[in-house]
């Protein structure tokens, strides 16, 4: 996926258009989202996740969001025993597939009733819309894979927040896209995700992304029926 692909790794410098802060905040969020349920590559990265910076960096950002406290005082940055040396580890005891199965699975084929074939077909065609196009396996990960989903949630808020030209349809592309995949599926996996994480980091940031996902859901739902009403 070439444009989403590149913001994952280096966040998209959001130019705000006037009167569009939300977008652009939103669009931080879920950038820092996918970065944080991403696989540690890094000691860097593993160290940003481990040491709480992460959390901390998500909940003051949704705290700017108007009107929006949702996961305020809901997780206390910061794990101990949870160390950057360890948090590959951590990551793949709960992610990676064990004996063919991953305790915890980030791909939405295994929280829905959709075969792989249908979802993809689906997914691609949502992603194809908005201009990204796969060359020679650029996608890093499946296109159900959560971080991917996450990435395309933070390319849409991108452009809504960037130019008033694609702002609409990227709009209503946001509110389709949450309501048929990330907020179908994400909820069960955080539940998963904290029921298996014991007290580790991943705990948290479950909880974060499931706050937010339910707050961001209710937005788009207010903001796409306002665009609908409009002539």
């Amino acid at each position: 996926m070439s444009a989403a692909d590149q913001g994952t790794r280096t966040p998209f410098e959001v130019a705000v258009w006037k009167g569009n802060h939300v977008a652009a905040l939103r669009s931080r969020i879920y950038a820092e989202l996918a970065a944080a349920f991403r696989y540690p590559s890094s000691e860097a990265a593993a160290g940003r996740i481990a040491d709480g910076s992460a959390e901390r960096i998500l909940l003051e950002l949704i705290g700017q969001l108007p009107g929006n406290a949702v996961v305020a005082g809901r997780s206390r940055p910061g794990h101990p025993g949870t160390g950057s040396d360890g948090l590959d580890v951590l990551h793949c005891s709960l992610f990676e597939p064990a004996a063919g199965k991953a305790r915890v699975s980030l791909y939405e084929r295994d929280h829905g009733n959709h075969t792989r074939e249908v979802l993809w077909e689906d997914l691609f065609r949502c992603y194809s819309h908005f201009g990204l196009e796969f060359e020679d396996a650029g996608l890093k990960e499946a296109p159900d894979h959560m971080v991917i989903e996450l990435e395309f949630m933070h390319y849409l808020t991108f452009l809504e927040a960037s130019n008033p030209e694609t702002s609409r349809g990227a709009v209503l592309g946001q509110g389709d896209f949450l309501e048929r995949h990330l907020a179908a599926w994400a909820p069960g996996l955080c539940l998963s995700i904290e029921q298996h994480a014991g007290d580790s980091v991943y705990h948290g940031l479950a909880a974060i992304l499931r706050d937010f996902l339910s707050a961001d859901r209710d937005h788009l739902q207010s903001k796409t029926h306002e665009l609908r009403r409009l002539p």
